[in-house]
C-alpha cells in the first residue's frame, strides 16, 4: 500500500510522458521545419511559418479559436483568413460577416464542403449568400500549370452566375453565385500551383474561396511562390490581418489537444506499468521467513498470499514444514491424546485437525492448504 500511495503520480507522470515523448521523437520533423528551423512550436501550428512571414512585412497576426471573437476581428481586422470547417456560424453572424466585406473588408475562406463527399452540400456561410457548392469527381489527369477557371455571365448581376473551378485535386467544383457578387478572376498574382480560383467581389470587399490551406504549411510556404502569393493576397491593402482558426478548422494542434488525442495509448501505457508492477508484487519461489517477532498475523498473511503460487508450483507442503518445526520446537514435546485434546479446547480445532496440520504428509489442495495454514497459525499463537 505505501508503494501504491507513494508512486501513483510517478506512474501516471511516466505513463503519459512515455508515449507524448515517443511521438514527439517518431514523427517526421522534415514535415514541419520553419526553414532551418523546427520544434514544438511548428509541430502545434502548421502555420507558423506564414505568420512568421507576414510579421516580417509588418503584418499584425491575431489568431482566434471560437466564434465569439468574431466580433472583434471585425471591428479590428482589414483581412480576415478564416476556415469553416465544424460549420458553427449562425445566420446573424453570417450576415454581419458578410456586411463587413461589403463594407470593404477583405475574407479569406475555406469552406468545409469542398472535402466532402461527391455531391450537393451547404456550407452555411456560403449558404447565407446563396452561394452553393456542387462537388463534381473528375478523373485523374494531369495538373494544368494553372487552375482551370470557366464562367459565364460574369458582368451580368441580374442572374445566377456558375463557376466551375479545378486545379490541385482530383475534382471540380461547379459554385453558383449569388446576384450580388461579381466574379474577378485573380490571373495577376499567385502561384501556378495555389488553390486559390476566384474571387467574387461585392462592393469594395473582397471574398476569396480557398480549397485548402495546405501551400502555406511550414514545409510548402517556401515552394514556387506560395509565401509571395499569400503576401500579394493579404496585403493589398490591409495592416491587420486576423487569423480566425476554429479548433478543427486551420488544423492547430496545441498541447492539451496532443495530449487528448494520446490518452488511449497513455492508458495502454499506465496498465502495462501496472501489470509490471503486479508482477514484481507476486512472491516468487523461495523458503518461508519465519518472522522473529512471532508476530501471528504477518506470517499468515505472508502465507496465504504465497499459498496459490506454491500451489500452482506443486510445493506446497514445503512451506508448512518451517512453521510445524517452530511449533514442535517450541513445545519441546511429543504429542499425546492429552496434549491434542488441550489444544483443541485453546484452539477450539477438533483433534483431527490438529493431528492433519501437524503430521500430514498428503498433498492437500487449495483449500485445504489454506486451512492447514490457518490451523497451524492459531497453534503457534497459543505458545
Amino acid at each position: 500500500m505505501k508503494f501504491i500511495r507513494y508512486n501513483i503520480p510517478l506512474t501516471v507522470f511516466v505513463a503519459i510522458a512515455i508515449p507524448f515523448g515517443l511521438y514527439l521523437w517518431l514523427i517526421p520533423w522534415t514535415s514541419t521545419s520553419i526553414g532551418p528551423f523546427y520544434g514544438p512550436k511548428a509541430l502545434i501550428n502548421p502555420y507558423l511559418a506564414a505568420e512568421m512571414f507576414l510579421e516580417r512585412h509588418d503584418v499584425n497576426i491575431e489568431r482566434h479559436g471560437d466564434a465569439t471573437k468574431l466580433d472583434f476581428a471585425l471591428a479590428s481586422s482589414d483581412v480576415i483568413l478564416m476556415t469553416n470547417q465544424t460549420g458553427n456560424f449562425t445566420p446573424d453572424e453570417s450576415r454581419r460577416l458578410f456586411d463587413w466585406v461589403a463594407a470593404g473588408g477583405t475574407l479569406i475562406y475555406q469552406p468545409a464542403t469542398l472535402y466532402a463527399e461527391d455531391g450537393e452540400y451547404s456550407d452555411r456561410i456560403l449558404e447565407s449568400q446563396s452561394i452553393r457548392l456542387v462537388v463534381n469527381p473528375t478523373r485523374k489527369t494531369v495538373r494544368t500549370p494553372s487552375p482551370d477557371i470557366h464562367h459565364s455571365d460574369v458582368e451580368c448581376p441580374g442572374r445566377e452566375r456558375t463557376v466551375t473551378i479545378s486545379g490541385m485535386t482530383d475534382r471540380n467544383y461547379r459554385v453558383d453565385l449569388a446576384t450580388n457578387f461579381f466574379l474577378k478572376p485573380i490571373g495577376d498574382i499567385g502561384s501556378p500551383l495555389s488553390s486559390i480560383y476566384f474571387v467574387p467581389q461585392s462592393g469594395s470587399g473582397r471574398l476569396v474561396i480557398l480549397t485548402g490551406l495546405r501551400q502555406w504549411r511550414n514545409n510548402l510556404l517556401q515552394c514556387h511562390d506560395n509565401a509571395q502569393f499569400l503576401r500579394d493576397l493579404v496585403m493589398h491593402k490591409s495592416k491587420t490581418t486576423t487569423w480566425l482558426a476554429w479548433l478543427d478548422g486551420a488544423e492547430t494542434q496545441p498541447l492539451y489537444r496532443l495530449l487528448w488525442q494520446w490518452l488511449p495509448h497513455s492508458i495502454v501505457a499506465l496498465a502495462i506499468l501496472l501489470i509490471w508492477w503486479l508482477w514484481n508484487r507476486i512472491p516468487r519461489d523461495q523458503p518461508v521467513r519465519i518472522n522473529t517477532e512471532r508476530s501471528e498475523n504477518a506470517l499468515h498473511e505472508y502465507l496465504l498470499r504465497k499459498a496459490i503460487f506454491r500451489w500452482r508450483s506443486a510445493n506446497s507442503l514445503e512451506q508448512l514444514n518451517p512453521l510445524r518445526t517452530e511449533i514442535l520446537g517450541q513445545m519441546r514435546t511429543h504429542f499425546t491424546q492429552s496434549d491434542y485434546e488441550r489444544l483443541s479446547n485453546k484452539t477450539g480445532q477438533s483433534i483431527d485437525e490438529i493431528n492433519t496440520a501437524l503430521n500430514t504428509n498428503a498433498w492437500p489442495g487449495q483449500r485445504e492448504f489454506v486451512k492447514l495454514v490457518a490451523t497451524l497459525s492459531r497453534l503457534r499463537g497459543t505458545h
